[in-house]
This record gives structure tokens, sequence and C-alpha cells, in this order.
């Protein structure tokens, strides 16, 4: 988005398929609950206005860094090469440094989504060698990375079981979390990988990559997670964790599976509908929601200014 313009279009295209998505997961969870549900109406508010409520967060984050963008994009093509980098750098310390090895309620996702949509701009206006053996050492760099991650998290539990310490244990996870100074240089690194890698492109890909976003929003809905983690995909403490895991490895590709397929169907369906209905009415109704903020801000802009000149006075 660094070098594209803001595109209602784009905004209501997502929000149609999080609102789609929110509200047929609310009427399974309770066409199928047991128990009757019991979900109260904050439950339901939350799944008709998902975005607003924060029914997903990153879902929320994303759209709110989308409205940011136009904003983000005049600091990145306004600032100089170096200022760029030395605001990096600040931000590198203030979400990733502090967070990890000191405090994890500094940033939010919404900060931390800033950081990472500036971090990838640098790379688009600056970084201009992609050869193939980079792509070599990126990997490299995102393999080791992720096995400092598993030595990190096994070593923190063999030192809690040695000490008998539960607290110990609970940390098992601390380099796990998204701002994890690791988890950073991983995710960096394979970004990277792949922007090395020779160009390639296939329409089977591509079309079963445009569903995983919908797999995220069905597999991770509040309101199925339950119904599909606890009831259906029952978890067994099985003696062999040989058979453990080939079972998680078979429920996981099975419900991928599933939910592409559930999402392709709504693509070539709903989603043409709604976007035939963006395409006629979005933006004549986002010109009137503008001219209506305008009003809005002259408003409070007027008021402000008398209010400040009644000060000076």
């Amino acid at each position: 988005m660094s070098k594209s313009k803001y595109s209602i279009k784009k905004y209501l295209r997502l929000e149609g398929e999080v609102w789609f998505y929110s509200v047929i997961a609310l009427g399974v969870s309770i066409l199928f609950s047991k128990a009757g549900y019991n979900g109260g109406i904050m439950t339901v508010i939350k799944a008709v206005l998902p975005v607003l409520m924060n029914e997903y967060w990153f879902v929320t984050s994303f759209i709110v860094l989308m409205i940011l963008s136009p904003f983000l994009n005049f600091v990145i093509q306004n600032l100089k090469q170096n200022q760029y980098r030395t605001l990096l750098f600040v931000l590198f310390i203030l979400c990733s440094v502090i967070p990890t090895f000191v405090s994890s309620d500094l940033t939010s996702s919404l900060t931390w989504f800033v950081f990472l949509y500036l971090t990838a701009g640098y790379v688009r206006f600056y970084h201009n060698d992609f050869a193939g053996n980079n792509a070599r050492r990126h990997a490299l760099i995102g393999i080791l990375g992720i096995v400092i991650l598993w030595c990190s998290s096994t070593l923190i539990n063999w030192v809690g079981i040695y000490l008998g310490k539960e607290r110990v244990l609970s940390y098992s996870r601390h380099f796990m979390s998204m701002e994890s100074i690791i988890v950073l240089v991983i995710a960096y690194e394979l970004f990277m990988t792949f922007l090395c890698m020779k160009k390639f492109s296939n329409n089977i890909v591509n079309k079963i990559a445009g569903a995983a976003f919908g797999v995220y929003l069905i597999h991770d809905n509040v309101n199925l997670r339950i119904l599909l983690w606890q009831n259906i995909v029952k978890y067994v403490d099985w003696e062999r964790p040989v058979y453990l895991v080939l079972y998680s490895f078979i429920c996981v590709v099975l419900i991928y599976i599933i939910c592409t397929v559930i999402d392709l169907i709504r693509q070539y369906t709903v989603e043409r509908i709604w976007i035939k209905f963006v395409d006629r009415y979005g933006e004549n109704v986002w010109c009137k929601i503008k001219h209506m903020f305008r009003k809005v801000y002259k408003f409070f802009e007027a008021k402000y200014h008398s209010f400040v000149s009644g000060r000076e006075c």
C-alpha cells in the first residue's frame, strides 16, 4: 500500500467479507449450541459490528492501518533516508526491544502494525538488491531464528521443571510473542526470502492464497472456536505422541481445505453480489460521508478558532 492510493472499494470489500463470516458464525453457534444460546446481547452486537467491536483484533488493526495509510505514505515519501532509518530504529526499540525484555504492555497491535508497515515501506523504497543468492542467506537466517525460538522455549521449560517453579514455566512462550525480537527477525527474513526468489505465478496457488483470509475468519471466529476445537476436533491425550502429531496434522489440513472451499464458494456467489452493489453505490455513499465529515470538521474548526482567539484576547 505504500505506493498505492486509498480505495474505498478495497475497504468495503474487506468489511463485507468480515461481516458475512461474523454473522454466519453467530448463526451457526446459535443453531448448534447444545445447551441453548447464552452468549448475551454483547456477543450479538460484536458479531453485527465486528470491526468496531474488535471481534477480530487483526482485522480491526488492519482496517485502521488502511485508513491511516495515506498519512503514513506521506511520511514515507517525504522523509530522507537517514531520517527514515532513525525513525525505524526508534520504533524498533519501543515496539520490539522494550516489550521483549521489559514490558509487553508498552505497545498495541495497531502500533506494531504501523511499525511493520513502515519497515516494509523502507524495503520497497530503498532495498533494490533481490538477487537469488540473497534468498538463500535470508532463508538460512530465518531457519536459524526458528531454531533459536524453539531452543528458548525448550530451555525455559527445562529450567522450570528442574527448579520446580510453575512461574518459570509460564514464560516458556515469552519469546514467541508478536513483538519478540526473534519473531520479528524470522518474519523479516522469510519475507525477504520470497522477495528475493525467482518470480513465480500459478493460478491454482493464487486461488488458494486468495481464500487464506477467509480461512482465518472462519476457524478463528470467537463464536466458532468452542464448537470447532472442543466439539468437532476433540483433543485426546494419547500415550503415543506420534499418533497425536499425525492426528493434529490431519485435522489442520482438513480444516484448511474445508474452509478454503467455503470461501471460494462465497467469492463466486455472495461476494460478486456485494461487489456489484459497491460498484454501483459505494463511491456515492463515500462522497456523502466525506461531505458530512467536512461539515463536522469545519464546525469544530470554527469553534476551536473562536476559542483560541478568545483566549488570546
